[in-house]
């Protein structure tokens, strides 16, 4: 499902566009979806490393886990 978007700008700007035959429409919609994966693969980075501090606090007691889990066989 799409959204529609409204974006204000000066008369001049929108007259050189059309003379220029820019479909800016286009432009300005690829330009959107653009930044907006690059916000999400921000937000994945950053998740990422979030996790990965959590696992490296832990792997300290790893030698542990690991004897018990082999001892209890």
């Amino acid at each position: 499902m799409s959204v529609v978007v409204s974006v204000r700008i000066p008369r001049e700007v929108k007259e050189i566009l059309e003379k220029s035959n820019i479909d800016w429409k286009k432009k300005v919609k690829e330009y959107l979806e653009q930044l907006a994966i690059q916000e999400r693969k921000k937000e994945i980075l950053k998740e990422a490393r979030e996790l990965r501090k959590k696992i490296s606090r832990d792997t300290g007691e790893s030698y542990k886990l690991i004897r018990e889990d082999r001892d209890a066989r």
